[in-house]
């Protein structure tokens, strides 16, 4: 890959933010150790205090996660912001990027069940370097599901939509981020913008806007997200992704059971990232709403697996 990083100063800090899951973060850590970019990178990780109701092993696990972190060598130094009291992930989350970014300027995020591609910094420091000026270019995602016509896609490629499985920003773009999910959702319904937040209909993004609303659910990106999609923002993606989710085991805050290996990614060997037109990418926009609709699956089984999600829609609202 060829790369226009400039000096080792111009490099993004690496945020971190872990909690109670050793086995996940040590993957994490092992996958940041092996990119080329992690002995210039300065790491920034945050662990957020136990909960009131922790259990033993909850309490021991935490400090396991905090022992490993002690013990990484892995980046060119580390800050360690280790909290006593719990914060709650969507705080803890806010706050350390701001704090980070505030400082630096720009940062680029990861949590404890994200397990990087070696080249994720270099396309991290890339992107962030080239659209730095760009105010409509909010976001850098790096994960990309993969199904039937990944071939097709661009190098790389902008959508409005945000994913938060390893990402970057800009203090520029982070200071428009609207926290409050009812101001939210009520500029989205008065600009009839909610089949399009919700990608033609294909996510139920407006509904986890709804329950954070409701206090059901208390989570950070889907207000990041709205914020990006509102100021008709742009988040720049990958061809193939360069990082993998390793928590859909039930073990994280807000992340069930991926029963289908929906998530499954290969890392690519190289990745060329240069300046493109600053519009939604239409080829990508509809195949992630065919990922949206039938998984990574295609023919009969993505058939079936539309008709049980159709299914479950029905169940659900009676």
């Amino acid at each position: 890959m060829e790369t226009n990083l400039g000096t080792e100063t111009d490099l993004a800090p690496l945020v971190l933010f872990v909690y109670q899951r050793p086995q996940h973060t040590k993957k994490v850590l092992a996958a940041i150790a092996n990119d080329p970019l992690a002995k210039k990178t300065v790491l920034y990780v945050y662990s957020d205090g136990p909960k009131p109701s922790a259990t033993v092993t909850e309490q021991e696990n935490i400090a396991e996660t905090r022992k490993l972190v002690e013990n990484f060598k892995g980046c060119k130094e580390a800050h360690l912001y280790f909290k006593t009291q719990n914060e709650g992930l969507a705080k803890s989350i806010i706050n350390g990027v701001s704090e980070v970014v505030k400082k630096h300027g720009k940062v680029i995020v990861l949590e404890d069940d994200i397990v990087i591609s070696p080249l994720f910094l270099t396309y991290m420091n890339e992107a962030l370097g080239i659209y730095e000026r760009d105010e409509q270019v909010m976001h850098i995602s790096s994960f990309v599901p993969q199904r039937k016509g990944i071939e097709k896609l661009p190098e790389t490629y902008f959508l409005r939509f945000m994913s938060c499985w390893g990402w970057a920003t800009w203090e520029r773009a982070w200071k428009q981020n609207i926290t409050d999910s009812q101001a939210l959702y009520k500029k989205l319904k008065n600009n009839s913008l909610i089949k399009k937040f919700n990608i033609d209909n294909t996510s139920g993004m407006s509904t986890i806007l709804m329950q954070n609303i409701q206090k059901r659910i208390d989570t950070w990106d889907i207000n990041w997200y709205a914020s990006i999609f509102i100021k008709n923002g742009l988040c720049l993606y990958p061809k193939q992704s360069l990082c993998a989710q390793i928590g859909l085991d039930g073990s994280g805050v807000h992340c069930g059971l991926d029963d289908l290996n929906l998530y499954h990614v290969t890392f690519p060997s190289n990745i060329k990232v240069q300046r493109i037109e600053l519009s939604e990418n239409a080829y990508a926009f509809n195949y992630l709403k065919k990922f949206n609709v039938y998984g990574n699956l295609y023919g009969l089984s993505a058939a079936r697996h539309y008709l049980r999600s159709i299914k479950a829609k029905i169940l659900k609202s009676l």
